[in-house]
C-alpha cells in the first residue's frame, strides 16, 4: 500500500472532509483532490502536511540492512572491476582462469570493504 492509499484510508477512517483537511494542513482543495485521486505529482511538503493533519507521521524505513546493502554493492563493484581486468587480459591473450577470476573478485571485495564506502557507489 503506498502513501497516498494510506492517507486516503486514514481520511475515510477519521471521516474527515477535504475541507477539514485543507483547513488543518494548509494544502489547497485542488491539490487534495489530486492527492486522493492517486496523482503522483504532489510535492512531498504537501504530503507531509496532509499526513500531519490526519495525525500521521511520515517515516522512512530501510528495506534492507545497511551492512548487507554495502556488502552486496561491494561484491557488484568487485565483479565489475574483475570483469574489466579479465577483458583487458583476454585482449592480451592472458585471460584469467575461473579460479583466478574468483580470487580477484574476493581480493577486490575485501579491499573495497576495508576502504572508503563512498568508493562503492562511484
Amino acid at each position: 500500500m503506498n502513501i497516498q492509499q494510506q492517507l486516503n484510508d486514514r481520511k475515510r477512517n477519521l471521516r474527515m472532509s477535504l475541507r477539514d483537511i485543507s483547513r488543518r494542513s494548509g494544502v489547497s482543495r485542488p491539490t487534495l483532490n489530486r492527492l486522493f485521486a492517486g496523482n503522483e505529482a504532489i510535492s512531498s511538503k504537501a504530503i507531509a502536511a496532509v499526513a500531519q493533519a490526519l495525525g500521521c507521521e511520515l517515516t522512512i524505513l530501510p528495506c534492507q540492512e545497511t551492512n548487507l546493502m554495502l556488502k552486496e554493492q561491494a561484491l557488484r563493484k568487485a565483479r565489475q572491476l574483475a570483469d574489466i581486468t579479465q577483458a583487458t587480459s583476454a585482449l592480451e591473450g592472458q585471460g584469467l582462469t575461473t579460479d583466478e577470476y574468483e580470487a580477484l573478485v574476493e581480493q577486490t571485495y575485501i579491499q573495497l570493504m576495508a576502504g572508503s564506502k563512498r568508493k562503492l557507489w562511484q
